[in-house]
């Protein structure tokens, strides 16, 4: 499975860094540039802005859950709670580390894209 991170005012380069010291790479696409979201991927979605929030609730939310996780702070935390967004608060790198390690062994052991 490939990893991209959506990031838009968040930053995603701690994130990534960390993964990299596991051996896992990742990718970086703007949330107005993704059109659908790929097969075999982990779309992680860093939503900070009300703006990023209505993105990804009209484009994404619902949508092929099994490629996605949502990490939610400042002003689209209230928008995506509804969708299990992991919060950035004080919990955050534990909670963070058993999401993606979770969706990453789910999504590599399914060998296909899932139910559509």
């Amino acid at each position: 499975p490939r990893l991209c991170f959506i990031p838009s005012r968040a930053t995603a380069e701690p994130l990534r860094r960390f993964l990299e010291t596991l051996g896992i790479s990742s990718d970086v696409a703007p949330i107005d540039a993704l059109a659908e979201l790929e097969p075999r991927t982990l779309h992680i979605f860093l939503l900070e802005s009300r703006t990023e929030a209505e993105m990804y609730v009209a484009k994404f939310a619902g949508r092929h859950v099994e490629r996605q996780m949502l990490v939610a702070g400042g002003e689209a935390r209230p928008l995506v709670t509804s969708y299990s967004a992991i919060e950035l608060d004080k919990s955050f790198a534990r909670r963070f580390f058993e999401a993606v390690s979770g969706k990453i062994v789910r999504l590599g052991r399914s060998g296909c894209d899932g139910a559509e």
